[in-house]
């Protein structure tokens, strides 16, 4: 096979260009169906996490809905996010810290009255020092919380100042508690179960990518609607490696109510960007899956949010979700959340999988169709277009799906 020139190879890549661009306009473009040249579409919108993100064993999304990203370079005390901290803040560890800042300013001020005198409390009887600050403990935890027993009092000029500022660091204290623990209790907010993992499985006559989800509140969801997008790694011409986003196409994106678990399914058909992949082939992608689910909440009256991402690992492949409803006693249909996870082994039908292949340094003099020396035909496609401005739309992919 005799190499191609630069000039041969640069014609023969604006003919082939040309004929990309009008390949829809004659009776090839059902052929081209036929071969598999359909493309996944690609994600219009821009998702925030850019291109470059390449690393392949970090995911773009915790499985928690939470982006993996930790901020750096910001000074530790921070006054304007402690309210979106504590709100974000999870119930142990707000609950923990709350305990814990009580229990602070009490000891900070047991330790002032000891400095200052314990004698100056009336009703501190211990002798020895041990009693003495612990009496000055108490004290503060009476005062901060404005009891007031009566068992001991502040007696001389500097203590009932010092009492007088304890009270409005009291006061203060446990205004910001009550209006975060406000604010914690009615944030409307969706709490959704997702199942751990994703499946593919048998559906209709192919295969289908599937998960699931319920939701674990008392409430009813109306206006549901899922969008899912998918995500994997590609190189580029000069070598480097990019991330790019497609549009996962699903059955059923909306639906009125959100009463029983919904499994949402993307039929892998020519045009998903899952096409002729396996899960070795996503592995090596690192593929991930972003899941973004709006809702309206009737209890709250307001649009609640909720994400979820599924990596390549957690696709489990030739498994099907069990039915985890059930009509019950007196007319009532159950449901089982617990089993929202559970799934049964099954058998994927036959379908196309992408073939490996060895990258070819020659061409043929003369090459015949785009479909002659495919993979080389996208590289000289790609080497055009950015010297014509012109984009092949259906041809021009890094990938073969």
């Amino acid at each position: 096979m005799a190499k191609l020139s630069k000039k041969q190879k640069s014609d023969h890549a604006n003919t082939v260009l040309e004929k990309a661009i009008s390949y829809d306009t004659d009776d090839n473009a059902s052929k081209a169906q036929q071969r598999g040249n359909a493309r996944p579409t690609a994600y219009t919108k821009e998702t925030g996490y850019g291109s470059t993100l390449t690393t392949a064993d970090v995911r773009l999304m915790n499985p928690d809905g939470s982006s993996n990203v930790v901020q750096r370079g910001l000074p530790w005390f921070r006054p304007n996010d402690a309210y979106h901290t504590l709100i974000r803040m999870h119930w142990a560890k707000f609950w923990g810290l709350l305990m814990g800042s009580y229990l602070a300013l009490n000891a900070l001020f047991a330790c002032v009255y000891y400095f200052v005198g314990v004698h100056n409390l009336k009703g501190a009887n211990s002798t020895d020092e041990l009693g003495a600050y612990w009496d000055a403990f108490f004290f503060s935890a009476q005062t901060l919380t404005t009891v007031g027993y009566g068992g001991m009092a502040p007696v001389g000029m500097m203590t009932n100042w010092l009492v007088v500022l304890h009270l409005v660091v009291g006061w203060t204290f446990f205004a910001i508690v009550t209006g975060v623990l406000y604010g914690r209790f009615s944030r409307p907010h969706a709490k959704l179960i997702y199942a751990k993992e994703a499946v593919v499985a048998p559906y209709k006559d192919g295969v289908a990518f599937m998960f699931r989800l319920a939701n674990a509140r008392n409430t009813t969801l109306i206006d549901v609607d899922v969008e899912i997008i998918y995500t994997q790694l590609e190189p580029l011409p000069n070598g480097d490696m990019a991330r790019r986003f497609y549009n996962m196409e699903l059955e059923v994106r909306h639906i009125n109510f959100l009463t029983l678990s919904w499994t949402l399914v993307h039929p892998i058909t020519p045009n998903s960007p899952l096409w002729g992949l396996s899960d070795v082939e996503l592995s090596k992608r690192a593929a991930e899956v972003l899941v973004l689910v709006r809702a309206f909440d009737d209890t709250f009256s307001q649009t609640v949010h909720s994400r979820k991402s599924y990596r390549h690992e957690e696709i489990t492949w030739g498994v099907k979700y069990r039915k985890i409803f059930a009509s019950g006693d007196h007319g009532i249909t159950e449901l089982y959340l617990d089993k929202i996870h559970d799934y049964d082994q099954v058998v994927l039908p036959d379908w196309p999988t992408l073939e490996e292949e060895e990258p070819q340094t020659q061409l043929s003099a003369e090459p015949q169709t785009p479909a002659a020396n495919e993979r080389v035909t996208v590289e000289l496609l790609n080497q055009a277009s950015n010297a014509s401005g012109r984009i092949a739309p259906s041809v021009a992919k890094p990938f073969l799906y």
